[in-house]
């Protein structure tokens, strides 16, 4: 897979302010991408912002998989995945996460020599805010555009 970079213009006008503007209240990664999610369908959901808070710093705080990969896997599971008994996930559900997780994994390692956390941040976590956003915005355009493609971005 050829690298290319995730389309910017897909996300949410002022998303970069938002996404600061929600990490000086104490939110990361994951919880980020949610609440984004959530205010464009113009709902609240504070139980699914909470959930999301568990892949936050790379799920659990283990500085392994970033969590701005793991939690744009789940804003295409929010559109794309079975949530219903009566429910199917999308035919192109498994193949959308396949071309995230290679698309972010290709990106992040040709950046900074891994896709991990730990790699991400160079192992100083004072790094997050030099990465954590681009990261951020990023994957969350990747997902957008991966759903978009496939017309089940409803905006």
């Amino acid at each position: 897979m050829a690298f290319e970079d995730a389309d910017l213009s897909l996300l949410p006008e002022g998303f970069h302010q938002r996404v600061v503007d929600l990490n000086k209240e104490g939110y990361n990664c994951a919880q980020i991408m949610s609440i984004a999610t959530l205010e464009q369908e113009g709902l609240e959901n504070v139980g699914f912002v909470r959930a999301m808070g568990g892949l936050n710093d790379s799920t659990g705080h283990s500085k392994m998989t970033c969590g701005a990969l793991t939690s744009a896997c789940c804003i295409i599971s929010y559109f794309a995945g079975k949530g219903e008994d009566d429910e199917l996930e999308d035919d192109d559900f498994q193949e959308m996460l396949g071309e995230l997780a290679d698309w972010f994994a290709e990106r992040y390692t040709n950046k900074y020599g891994g896709f991990r956390c730990c790699d991400m941040l160079h192992d100083n976590y004072d790094n997050r805010i030099f990465v954590c956003p681009e990261a951020i915005g990023s994957a969350y355009a990747k997902a957008i555009e991966l759903l978009d493609d496939r017309g089940l971005w409803p905006w």
